[in-house]
């Protein structure tokens, strides 16, 4: 799959199948109950309008409209995603908040390193929500577990408010590896202010930040992503990465 996507950049050539294996793709980009209708549409602007000369920019706008609950819903739907906020692809992520963070023991992590250095990825994937138990970071670990590629080379990171106790049911139930970390207080979080979770971002789907462990640079981000949509936003930034490198 990552070399099938990094063959469609190479040339517009390619463009009529990579649209062909898009549409294939029905669920890529929706909420649930979608036809994906709006994510074959961002599709097709896409590779009709330069494939070969796609930027880190253009990647990032197209993952974001790709995956919005109502993606092609015009300039209101684009312009309320973009409330909550604070980062954007190629930002360098504020590491030192991730300190203050909540491990599955009741302690404080030691900070952004030791979430790579246990893992020895190249890729955080951290996903969050502001609400406490949110159903919709219950259902990302269960799309995860069960079609996200095992070699793919990411740590899976998912920043809650619930309880640690709460936490630890979710190691229980992904089948694959995932560090949960536990916002204290939402209100006073300098996480939360760093990266952009508020209240109002409460109204909205998952936020994900996908960042190089070796930089801290953000390589995407999306602030309303569909738990049905997570897992190949997550294949579709690797694979932008990887051919990067």
């Amino acid at each position: 799959a990552m070399d099938e996507f990094e063959d469609e950049f190479e040339t517009k050539d390619v463009a009529s199948s990579a649209r062909s294996s898009w549409r294939d793709r029905k669920r890529f980009g929706g909420s649930p109950g979608s036809d994906g209708a709006g994510s074959n549409a961002v599709m097709d602007e896409w590779l009709d309008h330069g494939v070969a000369t796609a930027t880190p920019e253009d990647f990032e706008r197209l993952l974001l409209e790709a995956s919005a609950p109502n993606a092609g819903g015009g300039a209101g739907a684009k312009a309320a995603l973009m409330t909550a906020k604070s980062l954007s692809a190629n930002d360098m992520c504020p590491l030192a908040p991730w300190a203050e963070l909540i491990g599955v023991d009741g302690e404080p992590i030691e900070g952004f390193a030791s979430l790579t250095d246990a893992a020895d990825q190249p890729l955080v994937v951290a996903f969050a929500h502001y609400r406490r138990s949110s159903q919709l970071v219950k259902q990302a670990v269960t799309s995860l577990s069960q079609a996200l590629p095992r070699s793919l080379p990411v740590q899976l990171v998912v920043v809650t408010t619930d309880s640690c106790a709460d936490n630890r049911k979710l190691v229980k139930k992904s089948a694959v590896p995932i560090i949960p970390l536990r916002i204290e207080d939402p209100m006073r979080s300098d996480w939360c202010s760093a990266y952009g979770l508020t209240s109002e971002s409460a109204k909205y789907e998952l936020a994900v930040f996908i960042i190089d462990s070796d930089t801290g640079k953000c390589v995407s981000v999306n602030y309303d992503c569909s738990p049905v949509a997570l897992t190949d936003y997550v294949k579709k930034a690797a694979a932008f990465w990887q051919r990067s490198q």
